[in-house]
């Protein structure tokens, strides 16, 4: 199977492990140099479906005082600690915001039906002649009960189905090689 291919232009190897203060004024300026290439390439790479067992090449273009023997060796090791460190990070931080999100569900739920209960209680106690203000008052307040639960409900659905999404996408990160080739002229 033709190995998926991602080709940058850096300055030196450096560059994929911290951005240079390169201006947006600068030619060179690119999404490989604003921030660490090493971060745009995880985030293609996580945006991109390819088939589990595709091989992944990263091709550098580097000048050529770059490129020794040693150095393609050097920066394939780097690039895996790097990235391994930067997914360990990642889950980390995901899953250190369980605990809290979870007690956040709890509270969220029973604010949602305290709330809801003054909303209902507000509606059963209307009378013709402030029908309007009292009816937004409860209105308002349903509406509010629900946004309450919005961060915990999404936190449990939606970033645990996009964290399951980039956790398998993760191995085709793991098996990426890097090649090192000339800038070309």
């Amino acid at each position: 199977m033709e190995p998926f291919q991602l080709r940058i232009r850096l300055d030196h190897p450096g560059q994929l492990f911290k951005a240079d203060n390169i201006s947006p004024t600068d030619p060179r300026y690119t999404e490989y140099t604003a921030q660490p290439a090493l971060d745009t390439v995880r985030e293609e790479l996580l945006i991109k479906t390819l088939p589990k067992d595709q091989p992944v090449e990263l091709i550098l273009e580097l000048p050529e005082e770059y490129i020794q023997p040693s150095t393609q060796t050097q920066l394939n090791e780097a690039v895996h600690r790097y990235l391994q460190v930067e997914n360990k990070l990642d889950q980390e931080s995901f899953q250190s915001r369980g605990p809290v999100v979870r007690r956040l569900l709890v509270v969220s739920i029973a604010v949602f039906f305290a709330i809801q209960m003054v909303a209902i209680t507000i509606k059963n106690l209307t009378n013709a002649k402030d029908f309007y203000l009292t009816d937004s008052l409860a209105e308002g307040l349903a509406v509010t009960s629900w946004v309450i639960l919005w961060v915990p409900v999404q936190f449990l659905t939606v970033d645990a189905w996009q964290r399951s999404l980039r956790r398998r996408r993760l191995g085709t990160i793991n098996r990426m090689q890097v090649r090192l080739v000339p800038t070309p002229d």
